[in-house]
Parts: C-alpha cells; sequence; structure tokens
C-alpha cells in the first residue's frame, strides 16, 4: 500500500510503502513515470521494507527500465530494498530508476537483483543520475553489450558518498564497480568488491572513466 501525502499533482507530495510489495501478479512491471509526459516528482519512502519479483520487459518500451522510469530535479526515493528481481532494458536501466534529473536524491537504498542492458547506461541502482546518492549498494550482477556501465550507476554527474558494491559488472568500455562514466562529480567514501569486466576501452575499480566539462571531478577516499 502507497500512501500519498499532500496534494496529487505537486513536487512536495509524500509517498510512504508501509510494508514489503510482491510484484509477482505485474509482469511485466511498468514503470512509474514516463519520460518526457508524466515525471515523478515526489518523494518516495520505502519504509526500509522489501520489492520482490519486479521484472521488466523492455520490447514494447526499450528505455528508462526500474521501478522508476525518471524522477524529476529535486525528487527522491529513500530508505528501499529491491530482491529477487530481473530489470531489462536497452537504455537507461537500473533497478531503482532509469534516469534520476538534477539535484535528485537516492539514499539508503539496496540492490540484490540482476539488471541487464543490451545498449548504454545501466546501474545496480540508476542508470544514470544528475543528483546525490548516498549510502546505496548493490550485490547483483550489472550487464550490458555496451557502454557507461557501473555498479551503483552508469553515468553520472552529482554526488556519490558511501556507496558499496560487491556484484560483479560487464560491459565495453566505461565500466566501474561504482560509477561507469563520470563528469563534473564528487566522488567519496565508495567501495568496491566486485570483478570488472570491460572488453575495450576503459574500466576501473571505482569508476570507469572520467572527464571535466565546466568544473573539476573530485574523487577520494
Amino acid at each position: 500500500t502507497i500512501f500519498p501525502n499532500g496534494n496529487p499533482g505537486y513536487a512536495d507530495q509524500y509517498f510512504l510503502m508501509d510494508k514489503d510489495i510482491d510484484l509477482s501478479d505485474y509482469t511485466p512491471w511498468t514503470p512509474i513515470s514516463i519520460p518526457g509526459e508524466k515525471i515523478f516528482f515526489g518523494h518516495f519512502d520505502g519504509g526500509n521494507n522489501t520489492i520482490t519479483h519486479l521484472t521488466t520487459d523492455f520490447s514494447t518500451n526499450n528505455s528508462n527500465q526500474g521501478l522508476f522510469s525518471v524522477i524529476g530535479a529535486n525528487a527522491s526515493i529513500s530508505n528501499l530494498k529491491i530482491r529477487d528481481s530481473h530489470v531489462t532494458g536497452e537504455i537507461y536501466t537500473g533497478s531503482f530508476v532509469g534516469a534520476a534529473g538534477e539535484n535528485s536524491q537516492i539514499i539508503n537504498c539496496h540492490n540484490y537483483s540482476d539488471v541487464n542492458a543490451t545498449y548504454y547506461y545501466c546501474g545496480g541502482i540508476a542508470g544514470a543520475s544528475w543528483g546525490a546518492i548516498v549510502n546505496c549498494s548493490n550485490t547483483g550482477n550489472i550487464t550490458s553489450n555496451q557502454d557507461f556501465i557501473g555498479g551503483i550507476v552508469g553515468d553520472f554527474y552529482g554526488t556519490i558518498m558511501s556507496c558499496i558494491n560487491t556484484g560483479n559488472i560487464s560491459g565495453t568500455t566505461s565500466t566501474g564497480g561504482i560509477v561507469g562514466y563520470s563528469a563534473n562529480a564528487e566522488i567519496a567514501h565508495n567501495i568496491n568488491a566486485g570483478n570488472i569486466y570491460a572488453t575495450s576501452g576503459y574500466s576501473g575499480g571505482v569508476v570507469g572513466f572520467v572527464t571535466n566539462y565546466d568544473s573539476e571531478n573530485t574523487t577520494s577516499d
């Protein structure tokens, strides 16, 4: 059960999940929100509960696969676990969200399931993010036939702190244990204990590829 607290349609709307949810009866899962049409700008608190059997099928919608397809600027997902699930997609694929907007927050979220993409931007937590990812973890195997693949996030432009990956990460290039591709990001106090497999180009235990556009990256501790 999800309880809204606030006026529908407003960015400050708050949703609290009060128990574990089994999505077996909702296969294939249709991600929450529609890119370019109905974007989630609220705050989703999982209440430290677990979602199981989240299974996506990208034959009809090949982009933005996950529990959420996309969350907008200043939106948040927190305090949630995903287990016994399998998220597949083509581009922007993550267990919790395909793509997270500027200043969004993903906090205390933990993925225990495999994530697979046939194309770019794939991560254990998010396919891509322009926000903050804090105190999150991934134990699933993250695989893609292409670039920008990370244990936590594939394509990243924000702040990521205190995250852990123990899953195996496989891609072509820009493949990393925490972040696949990083630009203008702060990356600190993260741990990778998973194996990294890259068939070409750039790979790394924490970050596969780092670049700067208009400011410096900071990778520390």
